[in-house]
């Protein structure tokens, strides 16, 4: 299931699918906003990739110079994954941090140039267990999660609450 959740102070669980279909169900509760949507045939839709053990030999490159953002098996499940928030994302992917793999998850850093604290993205990829997330941090947080939360290992957790304290 693939579903979208946007709070206004907490880091939420979320993830939100293509543009171009209705939400099938929806619950809303004070904090937190669930939409799920489902493709043309009823089916959930979830992404079709394989491995992505592959991407272990970027560690330590900057996402743009290992063109991640732009291999179809990340790109595809992005803008799955992101719906109509996929453009801005990669509009304002701008100032990156380089990719960090520990204990087969890769994480990196997008943000707009000069205002970060305001417009800034989390991309977690878990090799393993073939999943991504995606966080953006902003005047509210939003996470979109494409199967579940990814279990961070201990130096990328506490980098991640550090990004998440600073917003």
């Amino acid at each position: 299931m693939i579903a979208l959740v946007a709070t206004t102070g907490l880091i939420s669980l979320a993830s939100c699918s293509s543009n171009n279909q209705e939400p099938t169900a929806a619950t809303v509760d004070s904090n937190t906003e669930t939409t799920t949507r489902e493709n043309a045939d009823g089916l959930n839709a979830t992404p079709t990739d394989t491995s992505l053990m592959s991407l272990k030999k970027y560690n330590d490159q900057y996402p743009s110079d290992a063109q991640l953002l732009d291999q179809p098996k990340i790109k595809n499940r992005l803008e799955l994954l992101l719906g109509k928030d996929y453009d801005n994302f990669r509009k304002y992917w701008q100032t990156e941090t380089p990719i960090k793999i520990e204990d087969n998850v890769l994480s990196t850093t997008g943000c707009e140039q000069h205002n970060c604290g305001a417009n800034q993205y989390v991309l977690q990829i878990d090799l393993m267990h073939n999943n991504i997330n995606v966080y953006h941090f902003g005047q509210n947080i939003q996470s979109y999660l494409e199967k579940g939360p990814i279990n961070l290992p201990p130096g990328l957790a506490q980098e991640f609450k550090s990004i998440s304290g600073n917003t």
